[in-house]
């Protein structure tokens, strides 16, 4: 049994709205990354819009690391508000074509970052999740908090 992702389809239906969740995830990543993360010199998007989101740069001009940026409307606070944070096991693809890289979620209003490196996504716990585009089928690597690096802008 096929089940249908109704999260890109949403998106599929609505570009707009797609684009600009997409830019408040990658642009928050650009402006800040390099002030909490001392390696990084700066951050471009990726040339490929199909593939990861983000490349960032050593102070040598080498790729330091690879960034997959999300936008999150339902952590509304400073304080991230749940037990555990759910990485969509679609992105998994990223996390193996770029094995060292890190998974950067942004709150709704901007104003935090929560970083996760690639490791400790693929290394945690698969559960599906219902959630506001999926009732079931979706599923999620369940990351531990003590794995993710919290920062306010």
């Amino acid at each position: 049994m096929i089940i249908k992702n109704k999260f890109k389809e949403y998106c599929k239906n609505n570009p707009k709205w797609a684009l600009n969740e997409d830019r408040i995830g990658r642009e928050t990543c650009i402006n800040n990354l390099p002030t909490f993360i001392d390696e990084i010199s700066h951050i471009e998007d990726h040339p490929d819009m199909y593939d990861i989101d983000l490349i960032s740069y050593d102070k040598d001009g080498k790729i330091y690391k690879y960034i997959e940026a999300e936008h999150s409307n339902s952590w509304k606070t400073t304080i991230f508000p749940y037990k555990r944070m759910n990485v969509p096991i679609r992105k998994k693809k990223f996390f193996i074509k770029y094995t060292d890289s890190l998974y950067v979620m942004v709150n709704k209003g901007g104003t935090c970052m929560a970083i996760i490196k690639s490791d400790d996504i693929l290394n945690s716990p698969i559960r599906e999740v219902s959630n506001k585009y999926n009732k079931s089928g979706e599923y999620f690597y369940s990351v531990s908090l003590n794995n993710i690096e919290f920062y306010v802008i």
